[in-house]
């Protein structure tokens, strides 16, 4: 009678175990000292003052103003969808080509927009560099891009989304609301005009500076005009199709993909409740 073989199945040797440099117990009460020795000196220059906090935590001085300003803000939303499509179906190609393989929709989404807008910039700065910073180069790329995305999505749809908001459980749910809110928030802050600092002597001002002169020339007085960005050579691009307004959205498209890459990120490598407590 023959031998019944047991199967063996390999185990992962045990990972040696690593002790803590420092004790937590001696750690955390450090941290809580320096943190109290910073706050109290801090705080007793320069207190807080909690006579607006209840209008600063109110929604409706947020979204009043929103939903008041975007029916005006039709068009800007529109050519942002299309400036995103393009950048998205530039760098999906590219990543095809260059042999990518991606775990669902999301990733692929996400790390597609990244890759546009780095192919987007390199183009802009090649532009720049020639001095033929103009409309339609742009325009024309965004163009082909967004026809070849639609080609592309036709014959090779994204895959299906593995789950949704309805694998979250309460605290999964709370937690996108509150980035949900936070986008909207932001959303606002893209809709109103340009009123800092930075963004008006060197992030708008110096792309800005590019498009005037049609390529790469140094600002007076503005040492950032001979470091050309990534982002900022992408605002260049969409000061030339639609303006500030644009190049807002820019920004916060920027924000939203990184937002979306990390939860891609906590679903492959984790579940998708870790990549949104992430965020």
């Amino acid at each position: 009678m023959a031998k019944k073989h047991k199967k063996h199945t390999l185990r992962p040797a045990p990972l040696p175990e690593v002790k803590d440099r420092f004790p937590a117990w001696v750690l955390w009460p450090v941290i809580i000292a320096w943190g109290f020795f910073v706050l109290k000196n801090y705080y007793s220059k320069y207190p807080l003052n909690f006579k607006y906090l209840s209008l600063m935590l109110s929604p409706q001085q947020y979204t009043a103003g929103l939903f008041g300003v975007l029916p005006g803000h039709f068009l800007n939303i529109l050519l942002a969808a299309v400036f995103m499509f393009g950048c998205f179906s530039a760098g999906r190609a590219a990543l095809k080509a260059a042999g990518f393989s991606f775990a669902g929709a999301l990733e692929e989404t996400m790390f597609s927009c990244g890759a546009g807008f780095g192919l987007l910039a390199a183009y802009g700065f090649l532009l720049a560099l020639f001095n033929a910073l103009y409309f339609w180069p742009i325009a024309a790329f965004l163009a082909l891009a967004c026809a070849a995305g639609v080609y592309s999505l036709r014959k090779d749809p994204l895959p299906a989304l593995e789950s949704g908001p309805g694998a979250f459980g309460p605290a999964e749910l709370a937690a996108l609301a509150v980035l949900l809110l936070a986008m909207l928030l932001n959303l606002a802050g893209a809709l109103s005009p340009e009123i800092f600092y930075d963004a008006l002597v060197y992030h708008l001002a110096v792309p800005n500076y590019y498009v005037i002169k049609h390529g790469l020339s140094p600002m007076p007085y503005n040492f950032y005009s001979n470091l050309p960005f990534t982002h900022g050579m992408l605002y260049s691009a969409a000061l030339l199709i639609k303006g500030e307004a644009l190049a807002k959205f820019v920004n916060y498209g920027a924000g939203v993909f990184t937002a979306g890459a990390v939860l891609a990120l906590g679903a492959r490598f984790f579940s998708v409740g870790a990549g949104l407590w992430d965020e």
